[in-house]
């Protein structure tokens, strides 16, 4: 596993895994997959065409795509460059990203809905480049293109204790802030989080929530240390969290309350065998010490509650799996 002292930078951490697991299975997100050695390899192309169009340590970079595999490569590759990761909802409106591509100063934006985005462009002065992802359009450099064309030498990982990522907040009294994260803070959160989870590389994660929130960076990051799988779920429904836990074997489940009062109660949960799950996190709200028992007979999963927010760079504190079923409900 990658070590903390050793590869400051979050891209190190993937690229040991890939060294030692390429043939594991690292991501399925419902429409494709992708072995660590194949990941490694796209995000080291994907890193050299963000060099070929400009992009240089420091720059910061927004990513505003839905849960897919090339959220993930972009992730990776960003921060291989030394770049800054910028997560943008894809689902605001010109509005919200405006401001928080202004603010954050965003050299590249990668997208894959066309939307109001070529207005930005021309609108905001940092914003050189619209790479799309999935779709094809004027005015856009395309993923797939960043790709090709490189010669076959590795990039060089650019060692830094500096910047990863900038996250924006929710503004819940005021207008969104941009919470800074290095290296260091996501790494260490997510290498604790794992250990604290005993997380090992036959584990699955399933990953019902949006990777550009915090909890979505946690669990990137999570697998990649242990050599996991993520099954990463495009949109969140009941029916298909059930089904993809049954036919992926997913072992892991983080997710906030609501997702797991939903699939307890769903009628088709007697229909999925869900042998497979052996852990979870549970964030974001309270949870009635009722649901935490329920999840724990019901589901087979042995799942811990913690707290955390945006600025800790996700968990702060969580259960063990000790702790008794109302001690877990009251942390939060």
């Amino acid at each position: 596993m990658a070590n903390l002292k050793t590869n400051p930078n979050v891209s190190d951490t993937l690229k040991a895994t890939a060294t030692r697991l390429p043939d594991r299975e690292a991501i399925y997100d419902e429409s494709r997959r992708m072995t660590y050695g194949e990941l490694d390899q796209e995000v080291t192309n994907l890193a050299k065409g963000l060099i070929r169009i400009g992009v240089a340590s420091g720059d910061r970079v927004a990513v505003a795509l839905t849960n897919s595999c090339e959220y993930v490569t972009a992730f990776f590759a960003i921060a291989r460059v030394g770049a800054v990761l910028i997560p943008l909802n894809p689902f605001f409106n010109k509005e919200e990203s405006a401001y928080i591509l202004q603010q954050a100063g965003a050299k590249a934006l990668f997208c894959d809905a066309e939307s109001y985005y070529s207005e930005l462009h021309q609108e905001i002065e940092t914003l050189s480049t619209l790479i799309s992802v999935r779709f094809q359009a004027a005015d856009y450099m395309n993923y797939a293109e960043l790709l090709v064309g490189h010669k076959s030498e590795e990039v060089r990982i650019v060692p830094t204790e500096d910047l990863f990522a900038i996250m924006f907040t929710s503004g819940t009294t005021g207008r969104p802030k941009g919470a800074m994260l290095t290296h260091e803070n996501v790494l260490f959160s997510a290498m604790a989080g794992s250990n604290r989870m005993k997380c090992i590389e036959e584990d699955a994660f399933l990953i019902p929530n949006p990777l550009f929130h915090v909890m979505g960076v946690t669990f990137i990051l999570r697998a990649t240390y242990c050599g996991g799988k993520l099954v990463i779920m495009q949109k969140y429904s009941v029916k298909n969290a059930l089904a993809l836990i049954e036919s992926e074997k997913v072992s892991v489940h983080p997710g906030v309350p609501t997702m797991f009062i939903l699939e307890l109660n769903s009628p088709d949960f007697d229909n999925y065998d869900l042998s497979s799950l052996r852990t979870g996190e549970m964030a974001a709200a309270p949870c009635p010490v009722e649901i935490v028992k329920q999840i724990r007979s019901k589901m087979n999963c042995n799942v811990l509650v913690a707290y955390g927010s945006t600025e800790t760079a996700a968990t702060l504190t969580m259960t063990g799996f000790d702790d008794d079923d109302t001690l877990r409900s009251e942390t939060v």
